[in-house]
């Protein structure tokens, strides 16, 4: 992934005056005196704009959903989805296992939201309240999850995901103001978002995007590499398997002669970044002790 550049502007004193020395000041900075507080100091050097702040509720349509009645089955086990808040997660929900009718969706306060749309846990246990999440298919939600609909005009939703991602503390904060223990759409519509244009938002948002893919893509990794050690660690103590050279007087050594890394799961080369890791050769466990002592033994696949 390449990283792009960006440009830093520079402070202002507490007189107001530039930080810069006179014969440095340039016209990018003495423009400088004219951005809104609100903008940032680091951007895409593209883009100079100022950004605005305005409420959530102005520039989203905030709404939340409902769960048919449980005692009706005829309500249940439809095609339509049903998203509590369990599946919020700062993630993209596309698999969702609840599924409702469509007359459970016509007789209850639940209602079918778009692709796209942002939801947030407004209450739930543990550190459920204030997550976010954006449906990547049509679904319905209970309700103890806002449905945050974005105007597309003004507003990227991923650039807001992002955003609302990075306030999670701030708004669980706000759910706890005067012993409420729930969030509101109230308090969703309430919420100050400062937003550039919205070519800087998309360009925010999918550089954003692509580091939490590669992010992502590390974790995956590393667990796959945690898999590997722990299966090679089970089988070297219990004696299932040793390196596979063998040193001089049949000394067993260490090997270097191994192929990559299987922690793609299929075993053979891959999955590591072509890091060499040793193989193995199965150990007869009843031979431990002699000169030699795996004379019959094969050699033991990667993972």
């Amino acid at each position: 992934m390449e990283i792009p550049r960006f440009r830093m502007f520079a402070g202002l004193n507490g007189s107001g005056k530039s930080t810069i020395k006179q014969q440095q000041t340039l016209p990018t900075f003495q423009k400088l005196a004219k951005l809104s507080p609100h903008t940032p100091k680091l951007r895409f050097p593209e883009f100079a704009d100022n950004w605005e702040v305005k409420k959530l509720g102005e520039i989203a349509e905030i709404s939340s959903g409902g769960t048919p009645s449980r005692a009706k089955k005829e309500y249940w086990n439809g095609n339509i989805p049903l998203v509590s808040t369990t599946l919020i997660d700062f993630n993209i929900i596309d698999k969702i296992e609840e599924q409702i009718t469509e007359e459970g969706l016509k007789k209850s306060s639940t209602k079918l939201f778009p692709k796209g749309t942002l939801l947030m846990a407004m209450y739930g246990q543990g550190k459920t309240r204030g997550k976010i999440a954006i449906l990547g298919i049509k679904a319905s939600t209970n309700q103890a999850c806002g449905a945050i609909m974005p105007n597309n005009s003004i507003l990227n939703n991923i650039f807001l995901f992002q955003n609302l991602a990075k306030r999670y503390d701030e708004i669980r904060d706000l759910s706890n103001q005067g012993g409420q223990e729930n969030l509101s759409g109230g308090i969703i519509k309430g919420l100050d978002i400062s937003l550039p244009q919205l070519p800087e938002q998309t360009k925010i948002a999918n550089f954003l995007t692509a580091i939490d893919e590669k992010i992502q893509a590390l974790k995956q990794k590393k667990t796959l590499l945690e898999q590997y050690k722990k299966g090679v660690m089970q089988r070297i103590f219990l004696q299932e398997i040793r390196f596979s050279m063998i040193g001089e007087g049949g000394v067993a050594g260490v090997g270097d002669r191994g192929g990559r890394c299987g922690c793609d799961g299929r075993g053979g080369r891959g999955g590591c970044d072509g890091k060499e890791l040793p193989t193995f050769e199965r150990c007869d466990v009843s031979q431990v002790g002699n000169s030699n002592p795996y004379p019959n033994s094969k050699k033991m696949p990667i993972f």
